[in-house]
């Protein structure tokens, strides 16, 4: 929940684009739990969130950031100086 607010501050122009590599570095400890079946595991758990497991909600916030990432990165601004 963290990356994707992070990510969806700076795409937006909400928060300064030095979050984005903040929220990048969340984002992927997020990934670095995903089990071979594409789960977010060690989140609270459904149905009752008492321990950890997995969750619909856990999922939703990942795949929102991650398209939060791509919405950060595509709103900076490229560089115009001159390759050497």
């Amino acid at each position: 929940m963290l990356a994707y607010a992070a990510l969806t501050g700076v795409a937006d122009g909400w928060l300064p684009a030095s979050y984005l590599d903040t929220g990048a570095d969340l984002l992927a400890a997020a990934d670095r739990r995903v089990d071979r079946y594409g789960r977010v595991t060690g989140v609270s758990g459904s149905p009752d969130f008492a321990g950890p497991g997995t969750s619909s909600e856990a999922q939703a916030f990942h795949l929102l950031a991650h398209a939060a990432l791509a919405r950060a990165r595509a709103a900076q601004p490229r560089s115009t100086s001159p390759r050497t």
